[in-house]
Parts: structure tokens; C-alpha cells; sequence
């Protein structure tokens, strides 16, 4: 596992890169791989929209190990 991608835990945020679009993961994959439960959040903190989405799209930084801005999936917040 890369320095970079983050690790998939309940009740933990992220947010998209592109949209800003904050989620939540509701259910983890086993071992890190697959996909995993999460739900959008709205501005009032309201859980909408549950999906899957696989574990290679989060990420712990905002940047790549080459330092360059991801474009794509969904970064850890602080």
C-alpha cells in the first residue's frame, strides 16, 4: 500500500477533488480492497445518496508522490 492512498475506516470524510463534494464511508471493504459503502453529505450534514465506489479512488493527500494535484477520486479531510 502507497504512502498516498488512505486507509478506508467507518464514519471517516473525504472530499472530491474536482466537485468538492464531501462523503462519508458508512461500510469499509475487507482488507483495504474492493469497494466500499459510503454516503454524500449535504451542507447540513445530512447523509444522501448512498453508492459504492473502490478503495483505489481515496486518497490520504491531495497531491501524488511526484507532487503533482490529483485529478481524479476523493481526498482524506483533516
Amino acid at each position: 500500500m502507497s504512502e498516498t492512498r488512505a486507509r478506508l475506516e467507518k464514519d471517516v470524510v473525504f472530499r472530491h477533488v474536482i466537485t468538492g463534494v464531501r462523503v462519508k464511508v458508512t461500510s469499509s471493504p475487507l482488507y483495504g480492497h474492493g469497494r466500499g459503502q459510503i454516503v454524500a453529505l449535504t451542507d447540513d450534514g445530512r447523509a444522501v445518496r448512498p453508492r459504492e465506489v473502490g478503495a483505489g479512488q481515496f486518497h490520504a493527500a491531495a497531491c501524488t508522490r511526484e507532487g503533482q494535484p490529483r485529478r481524479t477520486g476523493y481526498v482524506q479531510e483533516a
